[in-house]
């Protein structure tokens, strides 16, 4: 499930405005996780510590600050498999979810979050 590195189009916001940023991370199925300081690096300014793991197609924080790679990972593949269709481009298709769906999101991310 995790593949090769990518380099992939994210949206920022910055200065009250939104900017998009270029980044190189690993693709996980729908997912792409990579270190936030390539945020920090093409925007300067505030510190983004950890690791993002973003939706491909959207280009999307699913998760952020996760403080390991490993955490990030794990986090990715358990997104996988929540039953939803990742192949989606409209990042409007979220608030559709159902609450069981945004559950289940916040679950993964706590542990993610709560792994070393």
């Amino acid at each position: 499930m995790a593949g090769a590195e990518v380099t992939v189009t994210i949206p920022c916001a910055h200065r009250g405005e939104i900017r998009n940023i270029q980044v190189r991370g690993q693709r996980v199925g729908a997912f792409v996780i990579f270190h936030q300081s390539q945020i920090e690096d093409a925007l300067g300014g505030r510190v983004y510590p950890g690791w993002s793991v973003t939706h491909e197609q959207t280009g999307l924080a699913a998760i952020t600050d996760v403080d390991t790679k490993r955490a990030a990972l794990y986090a990715a593949k358990e997104l996988q498999l929540v039953a939803v269709d990742w192949t989606f481009s409209d990042p409007l298709v979220v608030k559709q979810w159902s609450r069981d769906v945004m559950v289940q999101v916040r679950r993964i991310r706590d542990r993610a979050k709560g792994l070393q």
